[in-house]
Formats: C-alpha cells, structure tokens, sequence
C-alpha cells in the first residue's frame, strides 16, 4: 500500500513537472556572454516573435537565431503566439577576434589549388589529392567537404573528428577532419562554432530548398558588410562539376524566408567573370543554412 501510495505521489509530481514545463514558452539562461560575430538559438518550442532591444548589438531573426554584431549590451525577448508570455535573454557582446593565421593560411592554400587547376584547364577527377586525404589512399566521393578541411589542414589548423569533437570555449582556430558534409555541421554544434554571421574562414553550408539543409560546403574567403544583415560573400568550393570555383553572392542574414537567403550580386558589380561564378547556385535552389566558425 505504501508503495503505492508513493507511486501515485511520484506521478503526480511528474505531472506537475510537465505542466510547468508546458507553461513556460522556452527554455533558456537568464544571461549569455559571447563575442561579435558568434552567434546563440533560442531553444524554441513554440510559434511566437522574437524581438531584440538594439538590433545594434544583436540581431535576431524568425527562427530565433541571435547574431552578436558589435560591442554592448542588449535584451532579446520571444513572446508566445499562443498565450502571449514572453521569455527574455540579455546578451552581453565582448570584442571578437581577428583571423589566425593558420586560418588565413587555408584560405591562400585553396586559392592556389584554384589556381593550379585553372592553368592546367583540365578537370578534376573523383579521385584525387582530397579525397586521398580524407581515406588515406585512393578513393572516391563527391569531394565539396574534403577540400575546404584538406586546405585547412595544410594550412595548420588542429582538427578532430566528428565523434570526438568537444566543447572548444575560445575563438582558437580549429576544425572537423570530416568530408561529408552532415558530419562536418554535426561536428561545429559539438564545438559550439555555429553562425549566421560570415566571417573568412568559415565554412558555409549549404541545404536546397524542399530538400537537405546540408547538401554542399564552401569556404569563404572574403566578407563585406553592406548593413542591415546582408553581406557580399566570396567563397572557393571544390566539387562544382569536376571543378574549383569562386563563388560571389550576397547573402542576407535576416531573409525573412530563410531558404532565399541569397540573391546574384548586381550585374554592374559583375566585374571579374574570369575569377567568380556570378549565377547561384543550381539556378538559385541552394540557401545558407549556417556557417562553421573555423575562429572566432
């Protein structure tokens, strides 16, 4: 009878527990401390509004996706669709830090690999350098993932798989020795290196719209703000057909639909045909899920 009695106890208070937990609209800290250009996901469980006090400091968009901009402070409030109750995080955005030089080294490594491959006007076979680097012998696959972290690599950048990624608490360079690309996403979380915010360096996944969010991988290579969440984005991405190209794009943090997060750079901005691919990509299919911050 007593253990009964202690059951029906035991359920009750569970039943409470969940109610309580139903009746708040997110879970998340009181307080975040981060840095320019990282970026923090609300927890989000229902339909609601995000708002942030000074979209000076931070952005956030539908999703509930909060960008750290410049230095400050400020408070981003979701308030609940369904019963108007309102949760609140205050953000405080230190100084970011500036590209290692490992990381830059990656980058002027990929650049020369496009390079190399445009004089010789040939294209690149399944098998080659970079997925020799990801079997350790010859092999095949489609190589996007494997040539931005074999240019990271040689570059010096640590790396760690994707099973043993961890927690890396500081702005540090370091990246996922991994070339499928899910892998390579799965492998930032475990790091805590997602953004929304483009930074050179980082690797830029991609998803197509009604299908994968992580289809392909690019490296950016350059970063112009133009304000209001959009950016001017230049990236180098292996495994475009049997080739290298240079991509340049402007990508729009704030889209409010996310899957049309990139448009064509204007056509008088189209300058330098013989070095970037100014169409998007797949006739403008692919958007932005998210980039892997390689630093911070």
């Amino acid at each position: 009878m007593k253990k009964r009695l202690l059951y029906i106890a035991l359920a009750l208070l569970l039943a409470v527990a969940q109610l309580g937990l139903a009746s708040s609209p997110l879970s998340h800290p009181e307080a975040v401390t981060s840095n320019v250009g990282r970026s923090y996901s609300f927890s989000q469980s229902r339909r609601g509004t995000f708002v942030s006090d000074d979209m000076d400091v931070a952005w956030v968009d539908s999703r509930g996706n909060v960008s750290f901009v410049s230095q400050g402070e400020t408070i981003v409030t979701f308030t609940d669709q369904k019963n108007q109750k309102t949760a609140s995080i205050v953000f405080t955005v230190l100084e970011g830090g500036t590209i290692p030089a490992e990381v830059q080294k990656g980058i002027d490594i990929a650049i020369m690999e496009w390079e190399e491959f445009l004089q010789l006007g040939r294209s690149i076979p399944k098998s080659n350098k970079y997925t020799k680097w990801r079997c350790g012998r010859p092999c095949e696959f489609g190589w996007c993932g494997a040539f931005v972290n074999y240019s990271l690599d040689m570059g010096g950048v640590p790396m760690t798989s994707r099973e043993d990624a961890q927690l890396v608490p500081d702005g540090r360079a370091f990246a996922i020795r991994e070339a499928a690309v899910p892998k390579i996403l799965e492998g930032f979380k475990k790091m805590d290196r997602i953004g929304f915010i483009p930074q050179p360096g980082s690797e830029v996944i991609y998803g197509r719209r009604g299908g994968y969010t992580t289809i392909h991988v690019g490296f950016v290579t350059d970063v112009k703000s133009l304000g209001e969440g959009k950016y001017e984005v230049q990236t180098i991405e292996g495994n475009m057909g049997p080739r290298i190209r240079r991509y340049h794009y402007i990508y729009d943090a704030l889209a409010e639909n996310y899957e049309r997060n990139m448009t064509m750079l204007p056509k008088e901005q189209q300058t330098d045909p013989d070095v970037f691919h100014y169409p998007l990509h797949l006739d403008g299919a692919w958007y932005v899920t998210a980039f892997g911050q390689t630093w911070y």
